[in-house]
Formats: C-alpha cells, structure tokens, sequence
C-alpha cells in the first residue's frame, strides 16, 4: 500500500477533532477565521454604536478614547485575518503547480474575491465622490463668504445691542439719582418707580444693590431670570463712576 503526502490544500481543511489540532492550525481553520470575523463585526457595531449616541447637545467635545481603542483593536484584528488570508492564498499559489485540488480551490478563491471586491470598489468610488463634492462645498468660496457676513451681521447686532443697553442704564441711573429721596421717605412709591423704569425700558427687573451687592430694592417685571450679583471688579469700576456693561454667568 503506498502512502500518500497530504497536499496544501488538504492541510488546510480543518479536522474534526478541534483538540488534537495546534494554535496555528486552530487560527487558520475555518472557525478560527468565522470567530475572528465575528468578533470583527461586533467590535464595528459597538464603535458605531457609540459614535452614533453622542449628546447631541453642548459643545463638540474631544474624541472618545473608549472609541478609537475599540477601532484599533479592530483594526488589528483585521488585519491579522487578513494576513493569515493571504498566508493560506499564497500556499495555494505554491501548491498549484503539482495539486490539481489546489489550483480548483484557488480560482474558486479568485472568483469569490472578484465578485466581492468589485462591488466595494464601485460604492467606495461612488460614495467617495458624492463625500468629496459635499464636503468641497461646505469650505467654498460661497459658502465662507456667507459665513463671514452672518458673523459680522451678528458681531454689529450685538455691540448696537450692548450700546443701546449702556445708553439705558445711563438714563435710569440719572433717573434713579433723582428719586433717591423718595427711597428713604416711600420706599412704596420708589417701588413703583422701578417698575415703571424696567417697564419703559423693557427690562425683565431692575435691581438697587449696595457695594456688597445686597439688593436694597427691586422691581421685576414678567418670569425674570435669577439675579445675580455682579462681580466685584464692576462694583468697584461702578463707585468710580463708569458704568461698564459685561457679559458674566
């Protein structure tokens, strides 16, 4: 009885005793290669589904680390299935010459590529364009220069805005300079005072405070926000005389 060498091909068909088999021969089987594909895909669907539930409020903030570890550790694995692939083409590449099993399988293998290669080369091609021309479009000369005007139109709003404040609070501070006496003599009326100020000047309330910034007086409008004190650097530019208008949380 003459004893036959197993080919290439052979060797690579995993036995049906999983124990008995090595490391190596357990990570080119073809379970090996389904587990790592599958853990592949989960690691995809849970980078993606973390991506996608961002808040989608606040500000953007820096990159998940949690994220990009979970992509490079899929990246790896990918690429480790894709070398132990090319370790079992290039033995079939070797081996075509004296196994006629090996060449078989190796235009099989030639077929299936090209018929799932072909289609991601023409989405990638097509998505790849499509991304290109938008994101092209969205740092184009037309698009910056609307850009821009929208932010000097909000730039110019917002210091006519801060004008036409300072010049108000000019007003009713001299207003309120004139009824000073009526605070110690009818607090009530001072009251009513303040509310017809924070009305005229459709302000939400309108608050008298010392340079501790305790409130010795207020009139508040409709659903006006939480007062605040002001900071001890305008209180101290206040006693000087100026009258500075600050933006502060």
């Amino acid at each position: 009885m003459v004893e036959r060498t197993p080919t290439p091909l052979e060797s690579l068909t995993p036995t049906s005793d999983w124990r008995a088999m090595d490391w190596r021969a357990r990570m080119t089987s073809r379970y090996g290669l389904g587990a790592g594909y599958a853990i592949a895909a989960i690691l995809t669907a849970v980078a993606v589904w973390m991506a996608s539930s961002a808040p989608v409020t606040g500000p953007v903030g820096p990159a998940s680390h949690t994220i990009l570890a979970i992509l490079s550790l899929n990246l790896v694995l990918i690429g480790a299935l894709a070398a132990l692939a090319g370790w079992r083409v290039f033995q079939l590449v070797a081996a075509r010459g004296r196994d006629a099993g090996a060449r078989l399988h190796l235009r099989f293998v030639a077929l299936f590529a090209t018929a799932a290669v072909a289609p991601a080369i023409i989405v990638a091609l097509v998505f790849g364009v499509l991304v290109t021309q938008g994101v092209d479009s969205w740092f184009s000369t037309r698009v910056g220069t609307v850009v821009e005007n929208s932010a000097t139109v909000a730039r110019s709003y917002f210091r006519s805005q801060v004008s036409s404040l300072h010049d108000d609070l000019w007003a009713m501070a001299n207003d309120v300079n004139n009824a000073a006496p009526a605070f110690k003599q009818s607090p009530v009326e001072f009251s009513r005072f303040l509310e017809v100020q924070a009305s005229y000047r459709a302000f939400p309330a309108v608050y008298v405070i010392d340079h501790d910034g305790r409130i010795l007086a207020h009139a508040e409008v409709v659903s006006p926000p939480p007062f605040l004190a002001p900071p001890p650097a305008t209180l101290a530019e206040a006693d000087k005389g100026d009258m500075p208008v600050r933006e502060f949380d």
